[in-house]
């Protein structure tokens, strides 16, 4: 046995890669607050979060020069709904403090899968915290503080190793949710492409120098809004469990989170993308919703995207699935090697006033604002009544709302054409002529500035690929736009091979990036273009010139810096209390001794909040299924599995914690039990406290199994 060990250790050696970089992969739990914390990305005001179904992660990878480590890049893939400037800046500030600048503003590109299904009010910018009810602190310190632990693991895992790329179509995973507005675009362009959605996934692979895999990239353009907005379950939704099935299968044995192997799914231009591939049908009558307003009699909320599946969570598995069946092949097949210097370019543009050149004219951005169909919703998530997509102009009784309201409208109006402006979310509020309790209720919950004018934009090189981090969600074409532009500045200074790779949702949150074409139908995506038509170009003519920079070497100035405002503390007020004769944990309704595979096992513990400290709890799962192997009790799965479910429910001043577990069909049999972690303070100035609690063991028997009858 030895012989073998040492002939194999030798043939490794023997066979072992020329190594190309330092590479390093790392990740990290995000989950943050479980309980009676608003969502982001819906902008539901009801929903709520009661619990979670697949813990939320942060994915990190570094690359460095081979023979030169001080410089060196990180790409951040979280489970949020996207990056903001404060989390980017909070991350940045503990990462100089722990590495003495090594990493910084402009070689860390945060991006955010965009799962709708995860706590929200993390955003300094009221407009994306107005459902919160302001900002949260709990959900603003699990992911800084995963997302930095992220980047930590994958430091202290760098390496000698190799990068290679691949592509490859994969259908049956997206379409186009505003065709008409896609139909807009220049039939010469159109015919230049299949589909009216990027349907190439492109994948980076990581690995030593021995060709053992250490972790993967696969971008491909889809929403991941699988599940719904009625969900109060924590999801990393489809991206999450295509990461899910690939990490599981990468490292057999460990936990999920807890391998060694990563697997990033991050998104693309995405932004007028689906997954409900089986088109959009009016739920009142079964008919197709109008093709341009996607309406039914005028309704908004009764056109729904649907499928694949027969319901979200079927939905959300069968495209997970089928993401990670097409990364898995193509990081299986041979790919092309990556080889050249790492690099990075960065700089902050006030994408308010970008004077844009097209030909022998100049144009402005705008004040930025949105129109009324962004009030519309999508059919992915419907908005409020009265609005349709489409909307190309506003409404007397609005419109002399928000010109009571806003000091500049006219103004902004004029820009922004041809969108109607439903809020000018750049202005500032005329509190003179409002009454004082309006003007609180504005300066509390929506202080100007709504959203952001300073904008960080930046490129990331590992030899010949290019990651094109973007300020917000580029519809297909949009991302086609720059993707080619900058390949072709990339070209043109000298890298005939380049790739370019543009991924949504990153460091900065600006709403939608929409062709100029686009943005005249006043499709939601439209709307949602804040800094008016010439968007788009004023972004084309950015990141060209950082492109061009980037590759001579020639230093860019960093641009005016973003404002970040003193965020509240997290103070915590709140005790928990277990009914007389009672303690945390321990359980309130048993499982029964014995369970067929593939059944359903539930049971209830008195608990407490999960939101108490929400850095604490990092990593630490709340429901675990332990099996019993003869000596111990070992984890099976936890509540970053599939298969588990656990929801919080107060009643008067008692929780209490019901969680589930669907027996999988091929699990083992044997001896199992159930167990749920917490945390608790019993009085004001308490310490926090770890409770445990586990129920009897109970066995799992085939699925063929039949009771024995009982005698008479």
């Amino acid at each position: 046995m030895r012989v073998s060990i040492t002939f194999s250790l030798l043939l490794a050696v023997v066979f072992a890669a020329e190594p190309s970089y330092k590479v390093g992969v790392g990740i990290s739990d995000i989950t943050g607050p479980a309980f009676d914390v608003n969502m982001m990305g819906y902008a539901s005001f009801t929903q709520n979060t009661l619990g979670i179904h697949l813990r939320l992660f942060s994915r990190a990878f570094i690359t460095c020069n081979l023979n030169d480590t001080t410089v060196c890049n990180v790409f951040v893939s979280a489970d949020f709904g996207m990056a903001s400037t404060v989390i980017k800046s909070e991350v940045v500030k503990k990462l100089q403090a722990e590495y003495d600048g090594l990493y910084n503003d402009k070689n860390v590109a945060i991006s955010g899968t965009h799962t709708h299904s995860g706590p929200g009010g993390y955003i300094q910018y009221s407009l994306y915290t107005i459902t919160a009810g302001g900002f949260k602190r709990a959900s603003f310190d699990a992911i800084v503080e995963g997302i930095f632990q992220s980047i930590k693991n994958a430091h202290n895992n760098l390496q000698d190793g190799n990068i290679s790329y691949n592509k490859g179509d994969l259908t049956g995973v997206s379409v186009n949710r505003s065709p008409t507005a896609y139909l807009n675009n220049p039939k010469e362009e159109r015919d230049r492409y299949s589909d009216n959605v990027d349907k190439e996934m492109t994948i980076l692979k990581f690995e030593d120098t021995n060709g053992v895999g250490l972790g993967v990239i696969c971008w491909f353009a889809v929403h991941p809004v699988s599940m719904e907005n009625t969900n109060k379950l924590i999801s990393s939704d489809n991206k999450g469990y295509a990461s899910y099935l690939f990490e599981k299968e990468m490292n057999p044995g460990s936990m999920m989170g807890q391998g060694s192997f990563v697997a990033a799914f991050p998104t693309s231009n995405h932004g007028d993308t689906t997954p409900h591939v089986n088109g959009t049908i009016c739920i009142d009558t079964g008919e197709l919703c109008d093709e341009e307003t996607s309406t039914c009699n005028g309704q908004a909320a009764n056109c729904i995207g649907q499928g694949p599946g027969n319901d979200m969570f079927e939905n959300t598995k069968m495209i997970g699935q089928r993401l990670y069946s097409k990364a898995k092949e193509l990081y299986s097949a041979a790919g092309t090697q990556l080889s050249g210097p790492v690099s990075f370019v960065h700089q902050y543009v006030n994408m308010s006033n970008v004077n844009v050149t097209k030909g022998d004219d100049t144009f402005t951005t705008c004040t930025p604002a949105l129109g009324y169909s962004f009030a519309a919703g999508t059919t992915d998530g419907p908005g409020i009544a009265g609005f349709t997509q489409g909307m190309t102009e506003g409404t007397s009784f609005f419109d002399a709302l928000i010109r009571s309201l806003f000091n500049d409208f006219e103004e902004t109006q004029k820009c922004q054409e041809p969108k109607p402006v439903l809020l000018p979310a750049g202005d500032y509020i005329n509190t003179t002529d409002i009454a004082p309790a309006l003007e609180l209720l504005v300066n509390t919950y929506a202080p100007p500035p709504m959203v952001p004018d300073i904008v960080a934009t930046q490129l990331l090189q590992i030899g010949q690929f290019i990651i094109i981090p973007v300020p917000g969600e580029f519809t297909t074409m949009a991302g086609r736009r720059l993707m080619e532009m900058v390949k072709q500045e990339v070209m043109d200074n000298g890298i005939s091979d380049a790739v370019t790779m543009i991924t949504g949702l990153s460091n900065t949150y600006t709403n939608y990036v929409t062709t100029i074409e686009e943005y005249k139908i006043q499709r939601y995506e439209g709307a949602s273009t804040l800094y008016g038509q010439y968007t788009l170009d004023a972004y084309l003519q950015q990141y060209t010139m950082l492109a061009d920079y980037m590759i001579q070497g020639i230093e860019v100035e960093s641009g005016p810096e973003p404002t970040i405002k003193n965020l509240p503390l997290n103070l915590d007020f709140e005790t928990d209390v277990a009914p007389p004769g009672k303690t945390f944990g321990s359980i309130n309704k048993k499982p029964d001794p014995k369970y067929r595979q593939g059944s359903l096992i539930e049971a209830f513990f008195w608990s407490t909040n999960p939101n108490r400290g929400s850095t604490i709890s990092l990593g630490t799962a709340f429901l675990s299924v332990e099996k019993w192997d003869g000596n111990n009790w070992i984890d099976f799965a936890t509540d970053a599995d599939w298969d588990t479910q656990i929801t919080w429910k107060k009643e008067s001043e008692y929780t209490h914690a019901t969680v589930q577990w669907m027996v999988p069909l091929d699990a083992e049999l044997g001896l199992y039990r159930l167990v749920h972690n917490g945390f608790y303070k019993t009085s004001l100035f308490a310490p926090v406290r770890s409770f445990k609690g586990a129920s009897e063991g109970f066995e799992i028997v085939s699925k063929d199994y039949v009771r024995p009858r009982k005698a008479k």
